[in-house]
């Protein structure tokens, strides 16, 4: 079977599995999934366009341009989830804080001048 057939029909399968699991993704990352697999699917119809951007690039083989571009890409990805993974992380952080400061509010409400530490009221008679 043809390479270029292959290339074709993995980027039409990864393309509904994108579409498929749309439920559990973001709007732009649904967007960059459906955008890499029209790009697989389109230097897979017309190997031509590697070529080209091979040449515009003056890369010898077109393995090596493929393999370099992928890299760039897994790079520019581990970057986005960073610093996706940093803003959530402030986030918490924030949060955390948030919660202290109302849980210390909350404390100084309690009205604990007629209870004592070990929950027996003071002014019960004994």
């Amino acid at each position: 079977m043809n390479i270029y057939i292959i290339g074709i029909l993995a980027s039409v399968v990864g393309f509904f599995l994108v579409i498929a699991f749309r439920k559990r993704m973001r709007g732009r990352q649904l967007l960059f999934w459906i955008l890499l697999w029209a790009a697989v699917g389109v230097l897979s119809a017309f190997p031509e366009a590697i070529d080209f951007l091979k040449n515009l690039f003056a890369v010898g083989y077109r393995a090596y341009f493929v393999f370099t571009l992928a890299i760039i890409g897994l790079l520019l990805m581990n970057l986005y989830i960073f610093t996706l993974i940093n803003g959530i992380y402030d986030q918490i952080a924030k949060l955390a804080q948030e919660f202290a400061l109302f849980r210390n509010e909350v404390e100084k409400q309690k009205p604990s001048d007629d209870i004592d530490e070990g929950g027996s009221d003071h002014n019960s008679s004994q």
